[in-house]
């Protein structure tokens, strides 16, 4: 299809544009079963993918830790849904920024599963974890 002269070549969906990309940790608001985490990934990566969201979720103990990167408007009406989500509180964003690329750009919305209390393949990810949780507010980390 031929441009007409002063019109607008129509932009790819997948087009290099800034996007917004929040980190945040937050405390689940009481026992998370393997079955409710199924269930938060599936919809997550449901709904984001829809969205055009990419991102990760990170779950250990009563902890989350999520980096979430889009369009700003739909990032944002996305983290509205998310804030008022009963199965967390004390969420704080610990970073917003613009980016360029997807980080995440493979991932409607990775989740690491919790490796069980014991485990030693969940090492690395136990330290990143403990790590993240010294971000939070005084009185929410364990130490």
């Amino acid at each position: 299809m031929k441009k007409e002269p002063g019109q607008m070549a129509a932009r790819s969906p997948n087009a290099t544009r800034p996007l917004l990309q929040l980190t945040y940790v937050s405390r689940a608001s009481g026992s998370l079963r393997p079955d409710d985490l199924s269930a938060i990934h599936l919809a997550s990566e449901r709904h984001n993918g829809r969205l055009g969201l990419t991102g990760l979720l990170l779950h250990r103990g009563d902890r989350f830790f999520a980096a979430l990167e889009g369009p700003d408007r739909v990032l944002l009406r996305r983290m509205e849904v998310i804030i008022v989500d009963p199965r967390h509180h004390q969420l704080r964003i610990l970073r917003e920024r613009r980016v360029e690329t997807r980080r995440f750009e493979n991932w409607s919305f990775a989740a690491l599963p919790d490796a069980g209390a014991g485990s030693g393949s969940g090492r690395a990810e136990d330290a990143l974890i403990t790590m993240l949780a010294g971000r939070l507010p005084d009185g929410l980390s364990d130490s």
